[in-house]
């Protein structure tokens, strides 16, 4: 649940709209996987690309062991 709440707090961080779901963790030899998908609003500050950067960067700065995988979606309407 700790690791839910941060990938919600910095992605409110990055713009306000984003939203995390399906988040999930794969434990593995060496880290552990935490997938999880964003909502990116059409006009959102940043590319996909900038705002996947920007997570993996503040959350792997506050849990060093994690590697995020991350899909993008856009918003339906």
């Amino acid at each position: 649940h700790e690791l839910k709440e941060i990938v919600r707090e910095e992605s409110h961080k990055i713009d306000q709209r984003c939203s995390a779901h399906d988040i999930r963790m794969v434990p593995g030899e060496k880290q552990t996987n935490l997938i999880f998908d964003i909502v990116r609003p059409r006009d959102c500050c940043c590319s996909e690309d900038e705002l996947c950067e920007k997570l993996r960067a503040a959350i792997k700065e506050r849990a060093s062991d994690v590697n995020c995988v991350i899909t993008v979606d856009v918003p339906f309407i």
